[in-house]
């Protein structure tokens, strides 16, 4: 999972989905948590056990996330939507764009982006036993690559920039012609 460490992003239950992974199969998971903010000491104290068991990874992203982005099986993305809106993510993009299956809740922008069952899965927001089973689900599947490459085939026919500028200019060209 990829964004600010901050309370706007739902890393807490990406942990807890990461424990309780972590606790039939320790061996067999590792999160990579890519992110800076102001709750990075507070997550990386919660996550102390799992860091230490060698599950979960804090990695500050320097300049440019996609290498780490790119290495990754499954991109997540969990909004604590108490606080905030997920819009359209850049995050989700980005793991689209790297043909990776996405993860996300089921609300705001993430409807535009995710394909439920398609691009990816969509969770109820708190839910880690959802994501948990999520991942066991992609881990485990032969469908994971399909997944991951039709959501990177969505990106392109949808939210390139040609695909946007072309959607935009048929919004204006409708409503300049409606007052002709």
């Amino acid at each position: 999972m990829t964004g600010r460490l901050h309370a706007h992003k739902d890393f807490r239950t990406l942990l807890a989905a990461a424990r309780s992974l972590a606790a039939d199969a320790p061996r067999a998971w590792r999160f990579l948590v890519v992110g800076d903010g102001e709750d990075r000491e507070a997550l990386q104290e919660e996550a102390r056990d799992l860091v230490e068991a060698g599950v979960v990874d804090f990695v500050a992203p320097g300049l440019e996330a996609l290498p780490l982005v790119a290495s990754a099986d499954v991109g997540v993305l969990l909004t604590n939507d108490a606080v905030h809106a997920e819009g359209c993510s850049n995050s989700i993009m980005e793991y689209m764009a790297c043909g990776l299956p996405v993860i996300a809740n089921d609300s705001g922008g993430n409807r535009e982006l995710v394909e439920d069952g398609v691009t990816g899965y969509l969770v109820a927001s708190g839910d880690a036993r959802a994501v948990a089973g999520r991942l066991e689900q992609l881990r485990g599947s032969s469908g994971r690559a399909a997944m991951g490459a039709a959501g990177r085939e969505r990106l392109l026919r949808d939210f390139s920039l040609p695909a946007m500028v072309e959607a935009y200019v048929r919004i204006y060209d409708g409503l300049v012609g409606g007052q002709a």
